[in-house]
């Protein structure tokens, strides 16, 4: 991983295997008394893709008790989630996505869920 500081500004770049590795990075710095922004241009590393994501993914929500999964379509292009739907709270988003970003065959989760409004 390389980091670059300048004027408060901390960019940092590179390559992971897991997003949660990317988030904690970025977190972490973020964190660091005078640090300003961070420019998380962190990337993960290219995956194959595998046949049975949508089936691991729909596993994990169908483990979580705090999520509808009926109410949520998965589009799977290769290695790309597209989470899709409408879900009861940003509670219920975040699980489905980080059930989606779950899977050792997802680079890329692109969030189309919608909160229901009450």
């Amino acid at each position: 991983m390389q980091i670059q500081v300048a004027h408060g500004s901390v960019t940092l770049s590179g390559t992971v295997a897991w997003n949660y590795q990317r988030r904690a990075a970025g977190t972490t710095v973020e964190s660091i008394a005078g640090v300003r922004r961070v420019i998380n241009n962190i990337e993960l590393q290219s995956r194959v893709s595998s046949a049975d994501t949508r089936d691991h993914i729909r596993s994990a929500f169908a483990r979580l008790a705090n999520l509808d999964a009926n109410h949520i379509q998965v589009d799977v292009d290769g290695a790309t989630v597209k989470p899709s739907g409408t879900v009861t709270s940003h509670a219920e988003k975040a699980a489905a996505n980080h059930a989606a970003w779950s899977s050792p065959h997802v680079f890329c989760v692109i969030d189309q869920l919608r909160v229901a409004e009450r």
